[in-house]
């Protein structure tokens, strides 16, 4: 018996059958089918690790951002509402 398929059955309930086949379905990674059968997600690639004060400045310049869009392009609560009332109007 093949020594990763020997491992899929030991750390799962899979039959020597389904272990071959989830085998094929996971290109031959048997820590991948083992990992889907527990459900634990695959590794979320494309993120970089970052340090503890580099994702505390990028909450910082995200939240300045935010707060300098809206201070440069205000809400005009009055337009909000004229807006409102003709779309109710037409839906009537």
């Amino acid at each position: 018996m093949d020594p990763n398929i020997r491992q899929i059955i030991t750390q799962t309930t899979y039959t020597e059958e389904e272990a071959k086949a989830k085998l094929e379905m996971m290109n031959n990674d048997p820590l991948q089918v083992i990992r889907d059968f527990l459900g634990i997600p695959g590794k979320k690639e494309g993120r970089k690790k970052k340090t503890i004060n580099q994702e505390i400045f990028a909450q910082f310049r995200q939240k300045l951002d935010t707060k300098d869009y809206i201070d440069k392009n205000p809400i005009n609560i009055e337009h909000v509402k004229e807006n409102f009332q003709e779309e109710r109007n037409k839906q009537l």
